[in-house]
């Protein structure tokens, strides 16, 4: 609320379609930022020690950016007011914008299991550093504070787009968790955790992928609204 207030003119008026856009606009430039800070030190880190399941990470952390693009355009679309050719207006392009992320979820998540597998096959994680440890353990936090920001704006605007973003983040976080536990076990000399943690990695963006592709897909279809 306190970044609502500070930020989104008229933050308290939800149902307005222009603050609904400014909702979106304020979680996707957000997450952009940071999630560019991000990809930039775990790709760093996965080039310099040769982690593939720190570089899908990465990988996986920017096609969060791509995702909050997508939302801010399509918060922005759907904002529009109705039209001759559009009388119930543009809302469902939100419902969209969700589904470009399922779209962009799935075809990253499937990438990263085929480099993964390949990962498995032919191991070649030497000696991991423990900075690299350490950096991504702490990314983990600051993605979990994302998801956490996208759910509670999303909340504050009932935007299944902002909840399909915060669902990405929260995925991006537990897939770090996965590569700080492959990076211990390369510690220990199994280098084939790298691959397994990173065909893990790939599992979550794809099972993302399908909660957020399902969930957006209903109203397109022509769900009934609810009771309240």
């Amino acid at each position: 609320q306190f970044l609502a207030r500070r930020f989104i003119t008229d933050w308290d008026r939800p149902d307005d379609l222009k603050v609904r856009a400014r909702y979106g606009q304020l979680e996707g430039g957000i997450s952009v930022v940071l999630n560019v800070v991000l990809f930039a030190v775990k790709l760093a880190s996965g080039l310099i020690i040769g982690s593939v399941s720190l570089i899908a990470d990465a990988v996986h952390t920017l096609a969060d950016s791509a995702t909050s693009v997508v939302i801010i355009i399509g918060m922005r679309a759907a904002s529009q007011p109705s039209d001759r050719d559009h009388p119930y207006g543009h809302a469902r392009l939100e419902a969209i914008a969700a589904l470009v992320v399922a779209v962009l979820l799935f075809v990253g998540g499937f990438e990263l299991f085929i480099h993964g597998v390949r990962r498995l096959y032919s191991p070649s994680v030497s000696l991991i550093p423990f900075w690299a440890v350490a950096v991504a353990a702490s990314t983990v936090l600051a993605k979990e504070l994302l998801a956490r920001l996208a759910y509670a704006l999303g909340a504050m605007i009932d935007s299944q787009a902002l909840r399909a973003d915060a669902m990405h983040h929260r995925s991006d976080a537990y897939s770090t968790v996965l590569v700080v536990f492959a990076l211990l076990g390369a510690q220990l000399g199994y280098t084939k955790v790298d691959g397994l943690a990173g065909v893990a990695v790939s599992l979550f963006i794809l099972w993302s992928a399908w909660e957020v592709a399902r969930d957006a897909i209903q109203p397109l279809l022509g769900q009934a609204p609810s009771e309240e």
